[in-house]
């Protein structure tokens, strides 16, 4: 779309047919992670795409890419088989020694993947040990928020711990924060919180 989404045009030569679930700009390089297929990309604005995870992201694991984060000259991959980092671009591709990845979030210096962070490009990681797995990550202020099967966490501490504010809530898919106000979305509808996280109510849809 080149009018902020009123219209829209495939531009999918070489990706099309495929799940697509994150996309992430580096310089002038557009790319884009698949389930199945591991990760592609374009240099011409995304009218032309070209698989790049040969070297590195070879198993059936690896090629499952949830959710890809530039940081600095790194590129990470968030996947079945753990977090992969590549510094050049795509070309090559190298286990970053932590599991976990379906989502990420920068604040700051820190990296968070999941449940895992990182204050040095992924040299070292640190695990929150707390609850299952992020599906989604949201900041607000100080507030990292973690949207997880078994709810909505918490952390103000920059991710080194995660405490549980909305255990009633169906499993989290998606989270975003708006003028103070958090959205969650889940595997039952959208949900929508005016007290970051205290109190939810459903939102719905037209009738």
């Amino acid at each position: 779309s080149a009018n902020n989404g009123a219209n829209w045009t495939e531009s999918d030569k070489g990706i099309s047919f495929m799940e697509v679930t994150s996309m992430q700009k580096m310089g002038k390089a557009l790319f884009a992670s698949t389930l199945g297929n591991g990760v592609f990309r374009s240099d011409d604005n995304g009218n032309n795409w070209r698989r790049i995870d040969s070297a590195g992201l070879a198993t059936s694991n690896s090629k499952n890419v949830h959710a890809l984060i530039g940081k600095a000259k790194n590129l990470f991959a968030g996947t079945d088989g753990g977090v992969y980092v590549s510094a050049d671009s795509g070309k090559t591709w190298a286990w970053s020694g932590t599991s976990g990845g379906n989502c990420f979030l920068m604040n700051g210096n820190t990296l968070i993947a999941g449940t895992a962070y990182t204050d040095d490009d992924g040299s070292n990681w640190s695990f929150t040990g707390s609850g299952s797995g992020s599906q989604c990550l949201a900041v607000w202020g100080s507030t990292i928020f973690s949207g997880r099967s078994n709810g909505l966490y918490k952390s103000d501490d920059n991710a080194r711990t995660f405490t549980s504010i909305g255990g009633s809530l169906p499993s989290i898919n998606a989270l975003a924060v708006i003028d103070n106000i958090l959205y969650a979305g889940t595997d039952q509808g959208l949900y929508i919180s005016f007290n970051l996280g205290a109190s939810w109510s459903a939102l719905s849809g037209p009738t």
